[in-house]
């Protein structure tokens, strides 16, 4: 048990121990997430008063199907813990 506990050791040695570490959800402001492009986008916000009549809030790239706004920059992904997209506005 020794000679293969001293052989793995002998044989990792020269391969050094790395760490990756993911970007922290701090890069971004409060309020906001970071994309994946890795640009910091507004989260998904609440109409004011809860109504839609007034016009998306500037920035707004889709209404969720469960009423928030989303900011997001791609389709893909859009809305996807808000029941989905219900319309994407601003020609995306």
């Amino acid at each position: 048990m020794f000679r293969i506990l001293t052989a793995i050791a002998v044989i990792t040695l020269p391969y050094p121990i790395t760490t990756v570490v993911a970007p922290s959800a701090s890069a971004c402001l409060a309020g906001q997430y970071q994309s994946t492009d890795g640009s910091c986008v507004p989260g998904p916000s609440a109409p004011i008063n809860g109504l839609i009549e007034g016009g998306p809030p500037p920035g707004a790239t889709a209404i969720c199907r469960d009423g928030n706004y989303s900011y997001s920059h791609h389709r893909s992904g859009t809305c996807s813990s808000h029941g989905g997209v219900r319309e994407f506005i601003g020609g995306n």
